[in-house]
């Protein structure tokens, strides 16, 4: 996606995304999304290249450590803290939980996660992290969340561990009933926000974090997804 004023040279920083519906995934090619009005306001005026990229978020997450990238809706983990991301702005709060099918009993708690046989989730991601971290010998990771919908859906793993929306979301676009699907109960908040590679320069990031504080609440209201 090509943004005013903007000219692309190598140097540049760019705007990568990843697959989060309803705030961004792609169509066609181009990012789509109720976040990406928001990233356009917010990035207006900046000196960034043209195109926006859309990457895995395991590959995201790596390259953010080497390559000049600002990313919105990345989750806040203890691990991406040790990374030296620079942390401009928290744009929302949701939950990390279990999901099973509806005929089966809802995962309330990372205890009864490690009693299935086996949780999916996808790899790289902030939820793939907390389940590393409390010592999950059942998790199986995949690529893409569509594989989780496929995984879940026929019974090939126990349960899906992720954001609830994002759950829902993918479930949805998936093609399956939401009257399949059972949330367990809140695991731990998952919070949100934009974020710069610490090669991004201070000053871009300075400005961007100016122009997101000009923005109206109802502008991050309308992107939120919880």
């Amino acid at each position: 996606m090509s943004l005013p004023g903007q000219c692309q040279t190598a140097s540049q920083p760019r705007i990568a995304y990843f697959d989060l519906p309803p705030f961004t995934s792609t169509q066609d090619g181009k990012p789509v999304g109720k976040g990406v009005p928001l990233i356009r306001h917010a990035v207006e005026g900046l000196p960034l290249a043209a195109e926006w990229e859309l990457l895995p978020i395991k590959r995201l997450t790596t390259l953010m450590t080497t390559e000049p990238l600002i990313v919105f809706g990345i989750g806040r983990t203890p691990e991406r803290e040790q990374m030296g991301l620079i942390w401009v702005r928290k744009l929302w709060e949701s939950h990390y939980v279990f999901a099973t099918l509806a005929n089966r009993a809802p995962v309330d708690t990372l205890e009864q996660g490690k009693a299935l046989r086996s949780v999916t989730c996808t790899v790289g991601s902030a939820p793939e992290a907390l389940l590393r971290a409390a010592e999950f010998e059942n998790l199986e990771t995949v690529f893409a969340a569509w594989q989780n919908v496929a995984k879940l859906a026929a019974g090939r793993a126990d349960a899906w561990f992720d954001v609830d929306v994002s759950i829902l979301s993918h479930w949805r676009l998936n093609g399956q009933d939401r009257s399949d699907l059972r949330l367990g109960k809140p695991i731990r908040v998952m919070e949100s926000w934009v974020a710069a590679s610490p090669t991004v320069d201070p000053e871009i990031v300075a400005r961007l974090r100016d122009n997101l504080a000009k923005l109206p609440k109802s502008e991050f209201d309308a992107a939120a997804i919880r």
